[in-house]
Protein backbone atom coordinates (compact mmCIF):
# COMPACT_ATOMS: atom_id res chain seq x y z
CA UNK A 1 0.00 0.00 0.00
CA UNK A 2 2.73 2.21 0.96
CA UNK A 3 5.02 1.47 -2.34
CA UNK A 4 1.32 2.33 -4.31
CA UNK A 5 1.05 5.56 -2.76
CA UNK A 6 4.93 6.45 -3.61
CA UNK A 7 3.61 5.73 -7.24
CA UNK A 8 1.07 7.66 -7.28
CA UNK A 9 2.40 10.35 -5.63
CA UNK A 10 5.61 9.98 -8.38
CA UNK A 11 3.45 10.04 -11.08
CA UNK A 12 0.97 12.75 -10.61
CA UNK A 13 4.23 15.14 -9.51
CA UNK A 14 5.66 14.15 -12.89
CA UNK A 15 2.42 15.49 -14.85
CA UNK A 16 2.47 18.44 -12.50
CA UNK A 17 6.13 19.20 -13.55
CA UNK A 18 5.15 18.66 -17.51
CA UNK A 19 1.89 21.14 -17.57
CA UNK A 20 3.31 23.73 -15.24
CA UNK A 21 6.90 23.59 -16.67
CA UNK A 22 8.39 26.23 -19.23
CA UNK A 23 10.77 26.39 -21.79
CA UNK A 24 12.05 29.72 -23.78
CA UNK A 25 14.21 29.47 -26.41
CA UNK A 26 16.03 31.08 -29.44
CA UNK A 27 16.06 30.72 -32.87
CA UNK A 28 19.24 32.45 -34.39
CA UNK A 29 20.63 32.33 -37.88
CA UNK A 30 23.74 30.23 -38.33
CA UNK A 31 26.25 32.29 -39.50
CA UNK A 32 25.78 35.93 -38.06
CA UNK A 33 23.99 34.46 -35.00
CA UNK A 34 21.64 37.05 -35.09
CA UNK A 35 18.13 36.66 -33.99
CA UNK A 36 15.45 35.63 -35.87
CA UNK A 37 11.91 37.04 -35.58
CA UNK A 38 8.41 35.84 -36.62
CA UNK A 39 10.41 32.26 -37.44
CA UNK A 40 7.28 29.84 -37.48
CA UNK A 41 7.63 26.77 -34.96
CA UNK A 42 5.32 24.11 -35.65
CA UNK A 43 4.22 21.52 -32.76
CA UNK A 44 1.57 19.01 -33.73
CA UNK A 45 -1.30 20.83 -34.91
CA UNK A 46 -0.41 23.89 -33.32
CA UNK A 47 1.94 27.27 -34.93
CA UNK A 48 4.26 29.60 -32.28
CA UNK A 49 6.05 32.17 -33.74
CA UNK A 50 9.12 34.11 -32.36
CA UNK A 51 8.93 37.41 -31.27
CA UNK A 52 10.88 40.80 -31.96
CA UNK A 53 14.14 39.36 -30.00
CA UNK A 54 13.87 36.02 -31.32
CA UNK A 55 12.30 34.13 -28.64
CA UNK A 56 9.23 31.72 -28.08
CA UNK A 57 8.52 29.84 -25.01
CA UNK A 58 6.98 26.24 -24.86
CA UNK A 59 4.29 25.43 -21.97
CA UNK A 60 2.50 22.23 -20.66
CA UNK A 61 2.34 19.30 -23.02
CA UNK A 62 4.89 20.92 -25.76
CA UNK A 63 7.85 20.57 -22.78
CA UNK A 64 7.86 16.72 -22.91
CA UNK A 65 11.27 15.72 -24.35
CA UNK A 66 9.69 13.66 -27.28
CA UNK A 67 7.71 16.61 -29.04
CA UNK A 68 8.89 17.53 -32.37
CA UNK A 69 9.46 21.08 -33.11
CA UNK A 70 9.11 21.93 -36.93
CA UNK A 71 11.25 25.27 -37.77
CA UNK A 72 10.34 27.89 -40.65
CA UNK A 73 11.78 31.19 -42.16
CA UNK A 74 11.75 32.83 -45.26
CA UNK A 75 14.78 32.14 -46.77
CA UNK A 76 16.20 29.54 -44.65
CA UNK A 77 16.31 25.64 -44.64
CA UNK A 78 13.93 24.13 -42.45
CA UNK A 79 14.66 22.21 -38.97
CA UNK A 80 13.43 19.55 -37.17
CA UNK A 81 14.34 19.20 -33.48
CA UNK A 82 13.29 17.07 -30.28
CA UNK A 83 12.80 19.03 -26.86
CA UNK A 84 15.09 16.84 -25.85
CA UNK A 85 17.82 17.85 -28.30
CA UNK A 86 16.61 21.37 -27.91
CA UNK A 87 17.75 20.94 -24.31
CA UNK A 88 21.17 19.86 -25.25
CA UNK A 89 22.01 23.19 -27.47
CA UNK A 90 20.94 25.15 -24.73
CA UNK A 91 17.43 26.21 -26.17
CA UNK A 92 19.61 27.52 -29.38
CA UNK A 93 18.08 26.82 -32.59
CA UNK A 94 20.24 27.86 -35.76
CA UNK A 95 19.06 28.12 -38.96
CA UNK A 96 21.13 27.87 -42.26
CA UNK A 97 19.91 30.51 -45.32
CA UNK A 98 19.52 28.89 -48.48
CA UNK A 99 21.44 28.26 -50.92
CA UNK A 100 20.01 28.29 -54.59
CA UNK A 101 21.79 27.84 -58.10
CA UNK A 102 19.95 30.58 -60.18
CA UNK A 103 20.23 29.13 -63.11
CA UNK A 104 18.41 25.54 -61.68
CA UNK A 105 15.58 28.11 -60.70
CA UNK A 106 15.64 29.97 -64.44
CA UNK A 107 16.27 28.21 -67.59
CA UNK A 108 16.89 31.36 -69.49
CA UNK A 109 19.06 32.90 -66.62
CA UNK A 110 16.43 35.97 -66.87
CA UNK A 111 15.28 38.03 -64.17
CA UNK A 112 11.43 37.72 -63.32
CA UNK A 113 9.77 41.06 -64.70
CA UNK A 114 8.03 42.12 -60.88
CA UNK A 115 5.34 43.83 -62.67
CA UNK A 116 4.07 40.86 -64.08
CA UNK A 117 4.36 39.12 -60.77
CA UNK A 118 2.42 41.94 -59.46
CA UNK A 119 -0.44 41.15 -62.35
CA UNK A 120 -0.44 37.78 -61.56
CA UNK A 121 -0.99 38.62 -57.64
CA UNK A 122 -4.12 40.73 -58.17
CA UNK A 123 -5.44 38.04 -60.51
CA UNK A 124 -5.51 35.39 -57.66
CA UNK A 125 -6.26 37.79 -54.77
CA UNK A 126 -9.77 36.52 -54.38
CA UNK A 127 -9.45 32.84 -55.09
CA UNK A 128 -6.36 32.74 -52.78
CA UNK A 129 -8.14 34.83 -49.85
CA UNK A 130 -11.13 34.12 -50.27
CA UNK A 131 -13.30 33.69 -47.06
CA UNK A 132 -14.41 30.45 -45.24
CA UNK A 133 -16.14 29.02 -42.24
CA UNK A 134 -13.32 28.07 -39.52
CA UNK A 135 -12.70 28.15 -36.14
CA UNK A 136 -9.22 29.43 -34.79
CA UNK A 137 -7.32 29.52 -31.17
CA UNK A 138 -5.98 32.76 -31.73
CA UNK A 139 -3.65 34.88 -28.93
CA UNK A 140 -3.62 38.73 -29.16
CA UNK A 141 -1.30 41.40 -27.97
CA UNK A 142 -2.28 44.46 -27.65
CA UNK A 143 -0.17 47.80 -25.86
CA UNK A 144 -1.03 51.41 -25.54
CA UNK A 145 2.03 54.05 -24.77
CA UNK A 146 1.90 57.55 -23.57
CA UNK A 147 4.56 59.57 -24.70
CA UNK A 148 4.29 63.06 -23.10
CA UNK A 149 6.96 66.11 -24.55
CA UNK A 150 5.22 68.62 -23.32
CA UNK A 151 2.82 69.53 -20.12
CA UNK A 152 2.00 72.88 -18.82
CA UNK A 153 -1.10 74.04 -16.51
CA UNK A 154 -1.20 78.14 -15.99
CA UNK A 155 -3.75 79.11 -13.98
CA UNK A 156 -5.43 82.21 -15.68
CA UNK A 157 -7.97 83.43 -13.15
CA UNK A 158 -9.41 82.21 -9.70
CA UNK A 159 -12.19 83.41 -7.47
CA UNK A 160 -13.24 79.77 -5.92
CA UNK A 161 -10.01 78.64 -4.91
CA UNK A 162 -8.11 80.33 -1.71
CA UNK A 163 -4.23 80.59 -1.77
CA UNK A 164 -3.45 77.19 0.34
CA UNK A 165 -6.23 75.70 -2.06
CA UNK A 166 -4.18 77.07 -5.10
CA UNK A 167 -0.71 75.82 -3.55
CA UNK A 168 -2.26 72.29 -3.23
CA UNK A 169 -4.02 71.66 -6.23
CA UNK A 170 -0.12 72.94 -8.15
CA UNK A 171 1.57 70.65 -6.09
CA UNK A 172 -0.59 67.80 -6.96
CA UNK A 173 -0.25 68.94 -10.58
CA UNK A 174 2.99 68.98 -10.58
CA UNK A 175 3.01 65.31 -8.87
CA UNK A 176 1.56 64.23 -12.10
CA UNK A 177 2.74 65.79 -14.58
CA UNK A 178 6.67 64.28 -13.11
CA UNK A 179 5.08 60.86 -12.89
CA UNK A 180 3.63 60.82 -16.48
CA UNK A 181 6.95 62.75 -17.93
CA UNK A 182 9.53 60.50 -15.94
CA UNK A 183 7.58 57.00 -16.52
CA UNK A 184 5.34 57.22 -19.71
CA UNK A 185 2.32 55.22 -19.27
CA UNK A 186 2.39 51.75 -20.66
CA UNK A 187 -0.83 49.20 -20.61
CA UNK A 188 -1.14 45.64 -22.30
CA UNK A 189 -3.50 43.34 -22.24
CA UNK A 190 -3.27 39.85 -23.43
CA UNK A 191 -6.28 37.39 -24.73
CA UNK A 192 -6.15 33.64 -25.09
CA UNK A 193 -9.66 32.77 -27.09
CA UNK A 194 -11.14 30.52 -29.38
CA UNK A 195 -12.73 32.24 -32.45
CA UNK A 196 -15.18 30.99 -34.36
CA UNK A 197 -16.03 32.49 -37.81
CA UNK A 198 -18.89 31.67 -40.71
CA UNK A 199 -19.68 33.70 -43.91
CA UNK A 200 -23.52 33.03 -44.80
CA UNK A 201 -25.28 35.10 -47.64
CA UNK A 202 -22.66 37.32 -47.99
CA UNK A 203 -22.47 38.41 -44.59
CA UNK A 204 -19.64 37.69 -42.03
CA UNK A 205 -20.91 36.39 -38.79
CA UNK A 206 -17.83 35.93 -35.16
CA UNK A 207 -18.27 34.46 -31.82
CA UNK A 208 -15.19 34.07 -29.06
CA UNK A 209 -14.71 31.83 -26.42
CA UNK A 210 -12.46 34.32 -24.15
CA UNK A 211 -10.21 31.26 -22.64
CA UNK A 212 -7.80 34.17 -20.23
CA UNK A 213 -7.23 37.67 -20.45
CA UNK A 214 -4.78 39.53 -18.86
CA UNK A 215 -3.84 43.34 -18.47
CA UNK A 216 -0.82 45.41 -17.36
CA UNK A 217 -1.75 48.33 -16.09
CA UNK A 218 -1.05 51.34 -13.51
CA UNK A 219 -4.55 52.32 -13.06
CA UNK A 220 -3.11 55.56 -11.06
CA UNK A 221 -1.84 57.02 -14.90
CA UNK A 222 -3.45 58.18 -17.54
CA UNK A 223 -3.37 56.93 -21.23
CA UNK A 224 -4.34 59.15 -23.40
CA UNK A 225 -5.54 63.06 -23.61
CA UNK A 226 -9.08 62.56 -22.38
CA UNK A 227 -8.19 60.77 -19.58
CA UNK A 228 -5.39 63.07 -18.82
CA UNK A 229 -7.46 65.87 -18.80
CA UNK A 230 -10.28 64.50 -16.65
CA UNK A 231 -7.33 63.57 -14.27
CA UNK A 232 -6.44 66.80 -14.24
CA UNK A 233 -9.97 68.14 -13.96
CA UNK A 234 -10.75 65.86 -10.79
CA UNK A 235 -7.21 67.26 -8.94
CA UNK A 236 -9.25 70.46 -8.94
CA UNK A 237 -12.75 69.62 -8.20
CA UNK A 238 -11.42 67.62 -4.68
CA UNK A 239 -10.45 71.51 -3.62
CA UNK A 240 -13.93 72.68 -4.92
CA UNK A 241 -16.76 73.48 -2.61
CA UNK A 242 -18.21 70.72 -2.00
CA UNK A 243 -22.07 72.23 -0.85
CA UNK A 244 -21.88 74.24 -4.54
CA UNK A 245 -22.55 73.15 -7.87
CA UNK A 246 -20.46 73.79 -11.21
CA UNK A 247 -20.32 73.36 -14.32
CA UNK A 248 -16.84 73.00 -16.91
CA UNK A 249 -16.14 74.26 -20.05
CA UNK A 250 -13.40 73.43 -22.19
CA UNK A 251 -12.50 76.02 -25.18
CA UNK A 252 -15.39 76.14 -27.36
CA UNK A 253 -17.12 73.06 -26.59
CA UNK A 254 -19.97 74.10 -24.75
CA UNK A 255 -20.89 73.51 -20.92
CA UNK A 256 -21.22 70.37 -19.57
CA UNK A 257 -23.08 68.42 -17.18
CA UNK A 258 -23.50 69.93 -13.81
CA UNK A 259 -21.27 68.89 -11.55
CA UNK A 260 -20.68 68.76 -7.43
CA UNK A 261 -19.45 66.71 -4.41
CA UNK A 262 -22.97 66.57 -3.00
CA UNK A 263 -23.34 62.55 -1.98
CA UNK A 264 -27.45 63.08 -2.65
CA UNK A 265 -27.03 64.46 -6.03
CA UNK A 266 -24.63 62.02 -7.48
CA UNK A 267 -26.60 59.58 -6.13
CA UNK A 268 -29.91 61.01 -7.66
CA UNK A 269 -27.74 61.31 -10.84
CA UNK A 270 -26.05 57.75 -11.18
CA UNK A 271 -29.96 56.52 -10.26
CA UNK A 272 -30.99 58.40 -13.62
CA UNK A 273 -28.33 56.97 -15.35
CA UNK A 274 -28.86 53.65 -14.88
CA UNK A 275 -32.54 53.85 -15.64
CA UNK A 276 -31.54 55.29 -19.51
CA UNK A 277 -29.65 52.19 -19.33
CA UNK A 278 -32.12 49.73 -18.16
CA UNK A 279 -33.84 50.28 -22.01
CA UNK A 280 -31.18 49.75 -24.38
CA UNK A 281 -28.89 46.83 -22.68
CA UNK A 282 -27.78 45.88 -25.92
CA UNK A 283 -25.53 49.33 -26.03
CA UNK A 284 -23.89 48.63 -22.96
CA UNK A 285 -20.07 48.58 -23.26
CA UNK A 286 -18.80 44.85 -22.29
CA UNK A 287 -15.41 43.34 -22.71
CA UNK A 288 -17.22 40.75 -24.84
CA UNK A 289 -18.78 42.91 -27.19
CA UNK A 290 -15.07 44.89 -27.93
CA UNK A 291 -13.36 41.71 -27.93
CA UNK A 292 -15.63 40.85 -31.24
CA UNK A 293 -15.33 44.42 -32.64
CA UNK A 294 -11.61 44.74 -32.79
CA UNK A 295 -10.88 41.23 -33.75
CA UNK A 296 -13.19 41.07 -36.75
CA UNK A 297 -11.72 44.81 -37.51
CA UNK A 298 -8.23 43.62 -37.36
CA UNK A 299 -8.60 40.55 -39.47
CA UNK A 300 -10.45 42.59 -41.99
CA UNK A 301 -7.80 45.28 -42.21
CA UNK A 302 -5.04 42.91 -42.50
CA UNK A 303 -6.32 41.07 -45.04
CA UNK A 304 -4.49 41.56 -48.47
CA UNK A 305 -8.22 42.61 -50.30
CA UNK A 306 -8.50 45.43 -48.02
CA UNK A 307 -7.51 48.23 -51.01
CA UNK A 308 -6.96 51.21 -48.27
CA UNK A 309 -4.23 49.49 -45.84
CA UNK A 310 -2.96 47.26 -48.72
CA UNK A 311 -2.85 49.74 -51.66
CA UNK A 312 1.05 48.92 -52.52
CA UNK A 313 -0.64 44.89 -53.72
CA UNK A 314 -4.41 46.35 -54.41
CA UNK A 315 -3.11 49.07 -56.76
CA UNK A 316 0.15 48.88 -58.62
CA UNK A 317 0.17 51.62 -60.54
CA UNK A 318 0.90 53.61 -57.83
CA UNK A 319 4.01 51.51 -57.03
CA UNK A 320 7.61 51.16 -57.94
CA UNK A 321 8.82 47.29 -57.57
CA UNK A 322 12.21 45.94 -57.63
CA UNK A 323 13.10 41.89 -58.01
CA UNK A 324 15.18 41.47 -55.05
CA UNK A 325 15.88 37.50 -55.56
CA UNK A 326 14.26 34.34 -55.40
CA UNK A 327 14.27 32.28 -52.24
CA UNK A 328 12.51 29.20 -50.43
CA UNK A 329 9.52 28.57 -47.66
CA UNK A 330 10.12 25.00 -47.24
CA UNK A 331 9.36 23.56 -50.42
CA UNK A 332 7.82 26.97 -52.42
CA UNK A 333 9.90 28.86 -54.57
CA UNK A 334 9.30 32.44 -53.47
CA UNK A 335 9.72 35.64 -54.61
CA UNK A 336 10.87 38.82 -53.01
CA UNK A 337 9.90 42.43 -54.13
CA UNK A 338 10.94 45.42 -52.94
CA UNK A 339 7.82 48.23 -53.20
CA UNK A 340 8.11 52.53 -52.98
CA UNK A 341 6.00 54.64 -54.45
CA UNK A 342 5.64 55.94 -57.84
CA UNK A 343 2.98 58.49 -57.38
CA UNK A 344 2.15 60.98 -55.05
CA UNK A 345 -0.93 59.91 -53.73
CA UNK A 346 1.07 56.11 -52.74
CA UNK A 347 2.25 55.85 -48.84
CA UNK A 348 4.13 52.91 -48.43
CA UNK A 349 8.06 51.11 -49.11
CA UNK A 350 8.88 47.72 -47.98
CA UNK A 351 8.91 44.26 -49.28
CA UNK A 352 7.10 41.20 -50.69
CA UNK A 353 6.80 37.68 -49.75
CA UNK A 354 5.31 36.13 -53.53
CA UNK A 355 4.52 32.11 -53.91
CA UNK A 356 5.65 31.05 -57.45
CA UNK A 357 3.00 28.49 -57.53
CA UNK A 358 -0.46 30.31 -56.85
CA UNK A 359 0.87 33.65 -56.65
CA UNK A 360 -0.33 34.13 -53.25
CA UNK A 361 1.56 36.78 -50.56
CA UNK A 362 3.18 34.72 -47.99
CA UNK A 363 4.46 37.91 -46.00
CA UNK A 364 4.25 41.59 -46.37
CA UNK A 365 6.66 43.81 -44.57
CA UNK A 366 5.79 47.54 -44.94
CA UNK A 367 5.63 51.55 -43.40
CA UNK A 368 5.09 55.24 -44.17
CA UNK A 369 7.78 56.45 -46.41
CA UNK A 370 9.96 59.41 -45.29
CA UNK A 371 7.66 62.20 -44.68
CA UNK A 372 4.05 60.54 -45.53
CA UNK A 373 1.49 60.64 -43.49
CA UNK A 374 -2.33 59.00 -43.50
CA UNK A 375 -3.69 62.29 -41.80
CA UNK A 376 -3.24 65.29 -40.42
CA UNK A 377 -4.73 68.49 -39.27
CA UNK A 378 -3.36 71.47 -38.31
CA UNK A 379 -5.74 74.25 -36.28
CA UNK A 380 -3.30 75.29 -33.60
CA UNK A 381 -3.76 78.52 -33.86
CA UNK A 382 -7.52 78.46 -34.66
CA UNK A 383 -8.59 76.05 -32.36
CA UNK A 384 -5.31 75.17 -30.36
CA UNK A 385 -5.36 71.32 -31.87
CA UNK A 386 -2.74 69.90 -33.90
CA UNK A 387 -2.25 65.75 -35.12
CA UNK A 388 -0.84 63.67 -37.44
CA UNK A 389 -1.30 59.85 -37.91
CA UNK A 390 2.50 59.73 -38.81
CA UNK A 391 3.31 55.99 -38.19
CA UNK A 392 1.92 52.79 -39.50
CA UNK A 393 4.04 49.82 -39.43
CA UNK A 394 4.25 45.89 -39.94
CA UNK A 395 4.68 42.44 -40.91
CA UNK A 396 1.97 40.57 -41.94
CA UNK A 397 2.96 36.26 -42.58
CA UNK A 398 -0.27 34.07 -44.49
CA UNK A 399 -0.40 30.41 -44.65
CA UNK A 400 -2.39 28.26 -46.55
CA UNK A 401 -5.01 26.07 -44.95
CA UNK A 402 -4.77 22.78 -44.39
CA UNK A 403 -8.69 22.06 -45.15
CA UNK A 404 -8.59 23.96 -48.38
CA UNK A 405 -6.48 25.83 -50.75
CA UNK A 406 -7.18 29.41 -49.59
CA UNK A 407 -4.78 31.65 -47.33
CA UNK A 408 -5.76 33.01 -43.89
CA UNK A 409 -3.86 35.19 -41.47
CA UNK A 410 -1.28 33.36 -39.53
CA UNK A 411 0.52 36.36 -37.43
CA UNK A 412 0.88 40.09 -37.86
CA UNK A 413 2.42 42.77 -36.05
CA UNK A 414 0.76 46.00 -36.77
CA UNK A 415 2.29 49.30 -35.11
CA UNK A 416 0.24 53.04 -35.57
CA UNK A 417 0.90 55.99 -33.89
CA UNK A 418 -0.17 59.51 -33.58
CA UNK A 419 1.26 63.36 -32.99
CA UNK A 420 -0.63 65.42 -31.07
CA UNK A 421 -0.73 68.84 -29.31
CA UNK A 422 -3.70 69.81 -27.09
CA UNK A 423 -3.96 73.63 -25.94
CA UNK A 424 -7.47 73.51 -24.17
CA UNK A 425 -8.46 75.91 -21.83
CA UNK A 426 -10.51 74.95 -19.41
CA UNK A 427 -13.48 76.89 -16.89
CA UNK A 428 -14.81 75.93 -13.73
CA UNK A 429 -18.23 78.03 -13.35
CA UNK A 430 -20.28 77.88 -10.31
CA UNK A 431 -23.64 77.53 -10.73
CA UNK A 432 -25.61 80.72 -9.11
CA UNK A 433 -27.97 83.49 -10.16
CA UNK A 434 -25.54 85.97 -8.13
CA UNK A 435 -21.44 86.69 -8.12
CA UNK A 436 -19.80 83.42 -9.42
CA UNK A 437 -16.78 81.31 -8.29
CA UNK A 438 -14.78 80.92 -11.25
CA UNK A 439 -11.30 79.27 -11.88
CA UNK A 440 -9.47 79.25 -15.62
CA UNK A 441 -6.67 77.60 -16.67
CA UNK A 442 -4.73 76.62 -19.84
CA UNK A 443 -3.96 73.11 -20.55
CA UNK A 444 -1.10 72.34 -23.00
CA UNK A 445 -0.05 68.92 -24.11
CA UNK A 446 2.26 67.62 -26.72
CA UNK A 447 2.98 63.77 -27.79
CA UNK A 448 2.65 60.61 -29.16
CA UNK A 449 0.44 58.00 -28.25
CA UNK A 450 1.92 54.73 -30.08
CA UNK A 451 -0.75 51.62 -29.97
CA UNK A 452 0.71 48.25 -31.35
CA UNK A 453 -1.10 44.90 -32.07
CA UNK A 454 -0.26 41.33 -32.46
CA UNK A 455 -1.74 38.66 -33.42
CA UNK A 456 -1.09 34.77 -33.41
CA UNK A 457 -3.27 32.27 -35.37
CA UNK A 458 -2.45 29.10 -33.26
CA UNK A 459 -4.75 26.51 -34.85
CA UNK A 460 -6.98 26.45 -36.89
CA UNK A 461 -9.68 23.69 -38.85
CA UNK A 462 -12.62 23.93 -40.86
CA UNK A 463 -16.23 24.84 -39.15
CA UNK A 464 -19.47 24.26 -40.68
CA UNK A 465 -23.36 25.97 -39.81
CA UNK A 466 -24.68 23.94 -37.24
CA UNK A 467 -21.48 23.98 -35.21
CA UNK A 468 -21.45 27.27 -35.08
CA UNK A 469 -25.27 27.95 -34.14
CA UNK A 470 -23.98 25.68 -31.07
CA UNK A 471 -21.51 27.73 -29.92
CA UNK A 472 -22.10 29.56 -26.74
CA UNK A 473 -20.98 32.94 -24.98
CA UNK A 474 -19.96 34.34 -22.47
CA UNK A 475 -18.41 37.91 -20.91
CA UNK A 476 -15.03 37.57 -19.83
CA UNK A 477 -12.80 39.73 -17.17
CA UNK A 478 -9.34 40.92 -17.65
CA UNK A 479 -7.34 40.00 -14.82
CA UNK A 480 -5.31 43.11 -13.55
CA UNK A 481 -1.34 42.81 -12.82
CA UNK A 482 0.92 45.69 -11.31
CA UNK A 483 4.23 43.71 -12.43
CA UNK A 484 4.68 41.39 -15.49
CA UNK A 485 4.47 37.29 -14.09
CA UNK A 486 5.82 35.12 -16.09
CA UNK A 487 3.82 32.19 -14.22
CA UNK A 488 0.25 33.54 -15.48
CA UNK A 489 0.52 31.88 -18.87
CA UNK A 490 2.13 28.67 -17.84
CA UNK A 491 0.37 25.88 -19.66
CA UNK A 492 -0.87 28.23 -22.23
CA UNK A 493 0.79 28.87 -25.61
CA UNK A 494 1.17 32.38 -26.44
CA UNK A 495 3.76 35.07 -28.06
CA UNK A 496 6.97 35.30 -25.74
CA UNK A 497 6.87 38.87 -24.45
CA UNK A 498 10.14 41.13 -25.26
CA UNK A 499 11.85 42.80 -22.69
CA UNK A 500 10.16 46.28 -22.70
CA UNK A 501 6.70 44.17 -21.49
CA UNK A 502 8.88 42.00 -18.92
CA UNK A 503 10.05 44.94 -17.18
CA UNK A 504 6.43 46.19 -16.68
CA UNK A 505 6.35 47.58 -12.80
CA UNK A 506 3.79 49.96 -11.28
CA UNK A 507 5.58 52.34 -9.08
CA UNK A 508 4.06 53.41 -6.05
Amino acid sequence: MIRFIVYLITFLSGIYLSVAQQITARVIDAETKESIPFATIRIGENDLITNDDGYFTLSGSNTEEGKLLEVSFIGYQSQSISVNDLKLKNNIITLQAVVYDIGAVYVSNVKPDPNQIMKQVNANLTKNYTKSDYQSMIFVRESNVFQPKKMEFEIKKSTGFSKSDLKEVNKDIERMTSSITKNPPRHYTDKLLNLYRTKESDKISIKVDVLKAIQLKDENKATGIDELQERTENLFLKHLDTTKFYRIKSGLIGSRDTISFSKEFNDKKRAKKAAQNKDKAEAVFTNLNSAKTAINSFIAETSPLHKENFEFITQPDLYTYTYVEATYMGNDLVYVLEFKPKKRKANYVGRLYINDEDYAVLRADFKLGEGKKLESLNLKLLLGIKFANNLHTGTIIYKKNSFNTTYQLQYASIETGQYFYVHRPLKFIEITSGDKDVLKLDFIVEGSSIEKTEFLSISTKPLNQSEFKEIKEKEFYYQTLKKYDPSVWKGYNIIEPVSEMKKFEVVE
